[in-house]
């Protein structure tokens, strides 16, 4: 939003309008990623400008033209010109590049809690075979209006040792993979035929809030009937929704 409010050239038509809204999106994000972590006093909650910062900046291209009335907006705007030469040979060292970082941030937050980094690989086989998952029952004491910890709760049963179903990670890689790969494929033909501002762009839009009604609707039904789901997806994997009352 803020790349989209600098990006506005006073000779367009609906710049006004344009300003309005990117002002509107920016007020919006800032209660979302600033205003919550100083309300909870959490400081985990400070990663959520962050981590969405650095979500954003993959999208910085769409906002910047050499056309662009500030000196920065057009630098980027001619470097993004110059990218349309180089980007698939030199993403094909950023791929790799990201999931070595990715792979090495994963290593330091294992060390970070404590353990030891050499058991990625070590409990590897073990991980994907069958090995069994402690459970134990809690009770939760419920008061005000912030949803209490884990940290913060009371056993109130001996653990019990339930079967992981340990393929179920190779089944959502598998479908990260083919929806991945169908929505890359849709998106091309709709740009092939020109016609990706409707039938790409307006579907992708709808994903996010698509999935949130169909989960909450899911966790409904769970809610309702705690079998419901079993068999289909691990009972210890499943969405659980906070009651209506902690919302």
């Amino acid at each position: 939003a803020i790349l989209g409010l600098l990006s506005r050239n006073s000779r367009d038509s609906k710049r006004f309008m344009n300003v309005i809204v990117d002002m509107a999106a920016i007020v919006a994000q800032v209660t979302g990623f600033i205003v919550w972590p100083l309300l909870e006093n959490k400081p985990v909650l400070w990663l959520i400008p962050v981590s969405s910062l650095c979500i954003s900046l993959g999208w910085w291209e769409h906002y910047v033209t050499r056309q662009r009335p500030i000196g920065i907006i057009k630098s980027l705007g001619r470097l993004k010109d110059e990218l349309i030469f180089t980007r698939y040979y030199t993403y094909r060292f950023i791929s790799v590049w990201k999931i070595m970082l990715f792979l090495m941030c994963i290593l330091f937050s294992i060390w970070i809690d404590g353990d030891e980094p050499a058991m990625f690989f070590q409990l590897l086989n073990t991980g994907f075979g069958p090995n069994s998952i402690v459970v134990e029952e809690v009770q939760i004491q419920l008061g005000g209006t912030v949803i209490p910890d884990l940290a913060s709760v009371t056993l109130t049963g001996d653990p019990v040792e339930v079967a992981a179903a340990y393929k179920s990670a190779f089944y959502v890689m598998l479908i990260q993979i083919f929806a991945g790969y169908i929505c890359y494929i849709f998106g091309k033909f709709a740009c092939k035929i020109l016609i990706q501002g409707f039938s790409c762009a307006f579907p992708i839009n709808l994903v996010i809030p698509l999935v949130v009604n169909l989960l909450i609707a899911a966790c409904g039904i769970r809610n309702g009937d705690n079998c419901y789901f079993h068999g289909t997806v691990p009972d210890y994997l499943y969405f659980e929704s906070p009651p209506v009352f902690t919302l």
